[in-house]
């Protein structure tokens, strides 16, 4: 990065650098013309993601990376105008945010990162070619989604919609935070949801980052061939969410909760986004604002609210195949271009990933280790 808000230091400090190291890795691809795979929603006959490898630029609508000033957790203006005065400061804020260097109130693109280890707990076990990682979600990241989406929407989309939501008769929902009566309308504001990534499916745009660290098993120690870069859309973020409620993620409905709720039919955790959504795009459709705690903290049927998703390595797998997560090009030896030598020192581990390039860093520039020697004794092979 040529131009950010923060000091050097700052760049690896903890809670910055898992948002600078997936820029750091995008702009280092860029220069080296290895296109990272993204990640695009389509909606035909049936719903799917589909993977291709396009420009690292793409990312960044074109532009390079190497001209842009990049800031970190801090509000994405675009996103301003759709939140009422007092939830705006706190809920436009982007992991990453890129301007214009010379006029800093131009931004250019607000992003969310996801660094995410492969294998997780739920494909550890399995051959190599079936791991993959495990996503978890954020409400704010799925709102985030969800508006970016809304401000490419044309006019004419937005009154197809309008025009879809009181079809379906979503007008006559009384309670959304009564899960009975949402029960009831599920049929109706999935047929919604899946009509907005209809409308919506061209002008999606790259809206999250998601680095993979390939490890041995769940050990620290990275693969050989260790990292690589996915670009998703904000589209195909809410196409997997919706690919996930299709799949039936209600373990709760045949049980009911772990909480001790009644046995009966239940909303599972997908299933509530999807109303979520739902309640949030009539808000913006009709209202051209929307409340957060209302769509996002109300709607909640007594279950947790403070993650969207967590959707396991073998669902990802499912959804996105598994070339992303085998088929990696980036060696680990390379980090020592992605992060220069002077920033090595300055990293203060926070996760199992800067906590092993620190280490590694440490064993094999410091005291001079070669990566063969580190993993004998560890009794890996370096591969």
């Amino acid at each position: 990065m040529n131009y950010t808000g923060k000091r050097p230091e700052e760049l690896y400090s903890k809670g910055i650098f898992t948002n600078s190291f997936p820029i750091a890795l995008a702009n280092w691809m860029d220069t080296k013309g290895i296109q990272p795979r993204y990640v695009e929603g389509r909606i035909g006959n049936a719903a799917h993601l589909e993977v291709n490898l396009r420009d690292a630029r793409d990312i960044f609508d074109g532009i390079d990376p190497g001209t842009l000033h990049f800031d970190f957790e801090k509000p994405y203006e675009p996103f301003s105008k759709l939140h009422s005065e007092e939830e705006s400061r706190k809920l436009t804020k982007m992991d990453v945010v890129a301007s214009d260097p010379l006029f800093s109130g131009r931004q250019i693109k607000g992003l969310e990162n996801k660094l995410t280890v492969v294998p997780d707990s739920s494909t550890h076990l399995l051959p190599e070619e079936q791991h993959a990682p495990e996503m978890v979600l954020r409400p704010a990241s799925v709102a985030a989604a969800c508006s970016s989406l809304y401000l490419s929407m044309s006019e004419d989309t937005k009154n197809s919609l309008r025009l879809l939501y009181k079809t379906l008769k979503l007008s006559s929902i009384r309670d959304w935070t009564n899960e009975s009566e949402m029960l009831k309308k599920y049929p109706a504001v999935s047929s919604f949801i899946e009509g907005v990534l209809s409308e919506t499916q061209h002008v999606q745009r790259a809206f999250l980052l998601q680095p993979i660290w390939a490890t041995h098993g769940l050990s620290w120690l990275p693969r050989k061939l260790a990292f690589d870069l996915l670009v998703w859309s904000d589209h195909a973020l809410l196409t997997l969410i919706y690919l996930e409620s299709q799949n039936g993620d209600n373990a709760e409905s045949a049980t009911g909760s772990k909480r001790g709720r009644k046995k009966g039919e239940k909303l599972g955790r997908s299933r509530r986004t999807i109303i979520r959504m739902c309640l949030m795009f009539n808000e913006l459709l009709f209202d051209d604002e929307y409340n957060f705690n209302r769509s996002f903290k109300d709607i909640c049927f007594d279950e947790q609210t403070d993650k969207e998703g967590s959707i396991p390595g073998k669902r990802i797998l499912a959804q996105v195949g598994s070339e992303p997560f085998v088929d990696r090009r980036i060696p680990f030896t390379d980090i020592f271009e992605i992060i220069p030598l002077e920033g090595m020192d300055l990293i203060t581990p926070e996760r199992r990933c800067d906590l092993t390039i620190k280490m590694i860093w440490i064993l094999h520039i410091k005291f001079g280790h070669s990566f063969e020697e580190i993993y004998e004794k560890m009794g890996i092979s370096w591969q």
